[in-house]
């Protein structure tokens, strides 16, 4: 029944950190949009939560109109584009091809460095979640020496003007970025 809805909200009311499982096992199967409510008392809840798979987290208790809100918006966040084809992403006008390693972004193909490629790749590959800076670190500079603290942003900031797209890549201070977020 996952597939007919738009988002699911996951009421953390389960004991021993069983949510953390339940978010993984329903990951597994599904792609719809997941928004945790929690409770006030844990410290770290935003981080935990979306590393584990949630798209959004809201402390309880939440006003009405704010747990709407987020909901609506986790509805509007794009997806991958279950028509294009395989190694294709599509997010807020522009075309990422993943396999060709190339970007379309309203017509115009920016060049981008390898680096540059490798980041957008791995916001591409999660659409729409939230990416922490490790993951990005790991995976774009695997096998490699390390990068400083800073050189993520600085590609990060060189991505962001050749892609043009105000909008396209969102920063999730304390945590990482996320693609197509709006």
């Amino acid at each position: 029944m996952h597939r007919k809805d738009d988002a699911v909200v996951l009421n953390l009311e389960l004991p021993n950190r069983r949510w953390l499982d339940t978010l993984r096992q329903f990951r597994r199967v599904s792609q719809v949009p997941v928004l945790v409510w929690a409770a006030r008392g844990d410290d770290y809840p935003g981080v935990r939560w979306l590393h584990g798979g949630a798209d959004d987290y809201v402390r309880k208790p939440a006003q009405v109109q704010e747990l709407v809100t987020r909901i609506e918006t986790l509805r509007r966040a794009p997806r991958v584009d279950g028509g294009a084809p395989p190694g294709r992403v599509r997010a807020m006008g522009a075309s990422i091809n993943l396999e060709a390693r190339t970007v379309e972004v309203n017509g115009v193909h920016p060049e981008l460095t390898r680096t540059e490629f490798g980041i957008l790749a791995v916001l591409a590959r999660h659409v729409g979640r939230p990416v922490s800076r490790q993951q990005i670190v790991a995976e774009v500079w695997s096998g490699k020496v390390r990068p400083t603290s800073r050189a993520l942003d600085a590609h990060m900031n060189n991505l962001r003007k050749k892609l043009a797209l105000p909008g396209l890549i969102a920063t999730l201070y304390g945590y990482g970025y996320r693609l197509g977020a709006s």
